[in-house]
């Protein structure tokens, strides 16, 4: 899948998704509920947005932490930003939650996929000048985990 990016509310991906209202793109958003997710939501007003998580307000109820989600259409894009800081839960949801939503996404592949990761993937302290070409230094679970997710 094409690399993404999401800004000013445009999601670019080789093209422009946004269209008029008949025509509106479907994006799977993950992670809706989430502090990222609650900002990023209103921002996506001009797409067809379903959502997926545990709270039972979403489109698609799941816990990515224990089960994989069944889905029962195709999306343009999906934006994954499910996932847990807390140390004893991180791999369960970060790294497998993020398996199973790929396994889930075999049968429907999205022309794009958006991983949220962290910066601490590159330590403690990375400095500054941070891109994907830094070298990484993961120092707890949660990093660990974001790093096995992106594999």
């Amino acid at each position: 899948m094409p690399g993404c990016c999401l800004g000013n509310a445009r999601v670019l991906c080789g093209h422009n998704l946004k269209m008029n209202k008949k025509d509106r793109k479907h994006i799977l958003l993950t992670g809706a509920t989430g502090f990222v997710g609650r900002h990023l939501l209103p921002m996506l007003e001009d797409y067809a947005v379903h959502t997926l998580g545990r709270s039972p307000g979403c489109d698609i109820v799941c816990d990515l932490e224990r089960d994989t989600p069944r889905l029962e259409r195709s999306y343009d894009m999906v934006i994954h930003l499910a996932g847990t800081d807390d140390y004893d839960r991180a791999d369960a949801l970060n790294n497998h939650g993020t398996k199973r939503l790929l396994h889930a996404l075999e049968a429907f592949p999205p022309r794009c996929f958006t991983l949220m990761s962290t910066v601490q993937v590159y330590g403690d302290d990375p400095g500054e000048d941070v891109d994907e070409n830094c070298f990484m230094r993961p120092d707890n679970p949660y990093s660990r985990s974001k790093i096995r997710a992106e594999k």
